[in-house]
């Protein structure tokens, strides 16, 4: 690749990143305004529309998943659950609790994690599950003290207050009630006076308490500003059945008619049956027994098939569970399969890290094995080079001796005749044991002052009381232990001897002395 193409190459990848990034903004910026109007139009329908608040909450979410807002996705889809709730589609509501209770306890969030377990006794309470309304209520509960916010403690008490109206313990609930209308004047929401204002009046009623009932009612529907379909929808029932109780049929009639057109709105089958019962109950009072025939009928049909859906809820409540199970456990196994992948990379890098150690100790070991054998190569032929150079000095040494010898030996015949033969023999005898030192190069110092010695007897045979010499070796000099080049002496000891004795015809004396330093052998 050319320095031009990498270049382009550049530019272009880094035109891409902007324009993704762009894109990406623009993408996010496009996610925010819609996410926005979405929270504007819940805010305003949440309790006014519950429909329409599905819709919303179901498109929030989804929004909040693409913008990658986990937090907020969640938050969303519990509020969506709480709708369900409202409508009584409790297997709805459940599954969607269940998968937020997950994620709310994962991440510690206790107060959307108590609205969760609130909301689950809700279901319960729906279902007439008088013991998994207590146990959630009792999670929530714990959640509440540790959390401390007021709402969430009112809503722990109204919650516990209707559990006692199912079980029929109403002084208890009075007392839940009480203690959550100590609490009303902290919270902002006017939603919460409301609600509380609807189960006192349905507390009344319970206890044959008409009138507080009455009171009660119209004071929550006097400040209703439609929060709550359903709550609105017990209000109304609580009048006609106050008023049908009290003998005031006509708003008995009003408000129970009322209390059937919510009921079928909002689709509670259970709160249709109820209200059915009541007008069919008044209808015989007043005699229109033909109207309470028709009522009576089509409560019977509500009843039916509010024991389908009940079969039909709980099929799909088992179903859900299983499902959940399931679930866990395909995330346990896929935890555990995560895992014993995480450990075999985990290995595998071990492994390739160990493989790249020994593979530089290998080259390193290689790198200086050659670097010690190069060196070793280059000693050896160093030593071949001194080897051979010592064997041509010795070449060059032999003949120059021999020479000598044939001069001295020249000389002897004119002056001694008769002691020629001898000298001739002991040359002979010295010829001998050079040849014997030819094939050593280095030779011990011992050795070699044997030798010299022994030359230098030689030269003594010839010159008589002319030549002497004297050896000495301190006590510290380790003669056979010193290595030096062998017949290093005897060409100093021929070369003294021709330019000292023999051209001066005068007594010569050789002394010999052998010491040790620190380093080195003089």
């Amino acid at each position: 690749m050319t320095l031009l193409q990498k270049h382009i190459t550049k530019t272009i990848l880094i035109l891409c990143s902007i324009c993704c990034f762009n894109f990406a903004n623009s993408q996010k910026s496009e996610y925010k305004k819609i996410i926005d109007s979405l929270k504007k139009v819940s805010d305003e329908i949440k309790y006014k529309n519950i429909d329409s608040a599905i819709i919303v909450f179901t498109n929030l979410a989804n929004y909040h998943k693409l913008d990658n807002n986990i937090n907020s996705y969640y938050i969303t889809r519990s509020n969506l659950a709480n709708c369900y709730l409202i409508q009584q589609k409790n297997n709805e509501a459940l599954e969607v609790y269940l998968d937020c209770a997950k994620y709310f306890k994962k991440n510690n969030d206790s107060v959307n994690l108590y609205t969760v377990y609130s909301g689950i006794a809700g279901i319960y309470f729906n279902l007439n599950d008088e013991e998994k309304v207590i146990s959630h209520l009792k999670m929530a509960t714990q959640i509440c003290n540790a959390a401390k916010f007021p709402n969430l403690k009112f809503i722990v008490n109204v919650n516990l207050g209707n559990c006692f109206v199912l079980s029929k313990q109403y002084d208890s609930a009075f007392q839940c009630y009480q203690q959550a209308n100590g609490l009303v004047k902290y919270l902002k929401e006017p939603n919460y006076a409301y609600q509380l204002k609807v189960e006192f009046a349905y507390l009344h009623y319970l206890r044959h308490q008409y009138e507080l009932g009455i009171e009660n009612a119209l004071s929550a529907l006097k400040s209703n500003n439609n929060f709550d379909a359903r709550l609105t929808m017990r209000a109304y029932y609580v009048l006609g059945a106050c008023y049908l109780d009290t003998k005031n049929f006509n708003k008995s009639e009003l408000y129970l008619d009322s209390a059937l057109l919510m009921s079928k709105k909002i689709n509670s089958q259970k709160d249709v049956y109820e209200t059915l019962l009541e007008i069919v109950k008044l209808d015989t009072t007043i005699g229109n027994y033909k109207k309470a025939t028709k009522d009576l009928q089509e409560a019977i049909f509500v009843k039916d098939s509010l024991f389908e859906v009940n079969k039909t809820n709980l099929t799909k409540e088992l179903l859900v569970k299983y499902e959940t199970e399931r679930r866990e456990s395909e995330n346990k196994l896929l935890e555990i399969e995560n895992e014993k992948r995480s450990s075999i990379i985990k290995w595998q890098r071990i492994l390739i890290l160990v493989v790249i150690i020994l593979s530089l100790a290998i080259i390193l070991i290689g790198f200086f094995y050659l670097r010690f054998r190069s060196r070793q190569q280059k000693k050896i032929i160093e030593k071949d080079k001194i080897d051979a150079e010592l064997k041509a000095l010795k070449a060059q040494l032999n003949p120059h001796f021999i020479q000598n010898i044939f001069q001295i030996i020249t000389n002897q015949v004119n002056t001694n005749p008769s002691e020629v033969a001898g000298f001739l023999q002991k040359t002979s005898n010295y010829f001998r044991s050079v040849l014997n030192g030819t094939d050593k190069n280095v030779q011990s110092l011992e050795d070699e002052i044997i030798f010299t010695e022994k030359y230098l007897q030689f030269q003594q045979s010839l010159f008589g009381g002319k030549l002497t010499y004297t050896t000495n070796i301190d006590d510290d000099v380790d003669t056979f232990g010193i290595m030096l080049p062998a017949m290093l002496l005897q060409p100093f000891i021929e070369n003294s001897i021709k330019y000292g004795l023999q051209l001066y015809q005068k007594p010569m004396h050789i002394e010999m002395n052998f010491a040790k330093d620190a380093k080195y052998l003089n």
